[in-house]
């Protein structure tokens, strides 16, 4: 799970890129070179400063996750049945929970390597799977599947 949460941070730490012209490779891949170009430039800071970490992980990961999507997928039919109020609230909270712990799983990421499949279609609606594997010393390869789907502002994961 660590690597999987650490994975799909990686992926999505990626800001300013044109939601017209990148691919959700490109964003995976892009996402990972400045995750780890940044890790290792801010390491002493980010390990001394939670904060800096958190906002880090505000700033670049969240603008890449479709949170109502997702909060909608965890509650599944449930969902249909809290208010709007209680569903604004679960997402929010939802959204604070992973936003914390990547930011916490970002500080354990040193020295695997990161390998990329070709993207995969989803379904019928445009969806897509791309997969990354993470390899480390000692370790079994970790696949990694982020599904996005394309949305007016650039592609954006929809499951963990």
């Amino acid at each position: 799970m660590k690597y999987f949460i650490t994975g799909l941070a990686l992926m999505l730490l990626s800001g300013g890129l044109s939601a017209t012209h990148i691919t959700p490779e490109d964003i995976v891949k892009d996402t990972t070179n400045e995750v780890l170009t940044r890790l290792e430039k801010d390491r002493a800071e980010l390990e001394s400063n939670p904060d800096h970490l958190q906002l880090l992980v505000q700033e670049l990961i969240v603008p890449h996750f479709d949170f109502d999507t997702m909060a909608r997928l965890v509650l599944s039919r449930y969902w249909r049945n809290i208010s709007a109020a209680d569903q604004i609230r679960f997402i929010s909270g939802f959204r604070d929970l992973l936003v914390e712990r990547y930011a916490y799983i970002l500080l354990g990421y040193r020295d695997h390597m990161i390998t990329y499949e070709p993207v995969q279609p989803m379904g019928n609606r445009g969806y897509v799977i791309v997969k990354q594997i993470i390899k480390s010393e000692g370790r079994p390869p970790l696949p990694i599947e982020y599904p996005m789907r394309p949305l007016e502002d650039g592609w954006k994961v929809i499951d963990l």
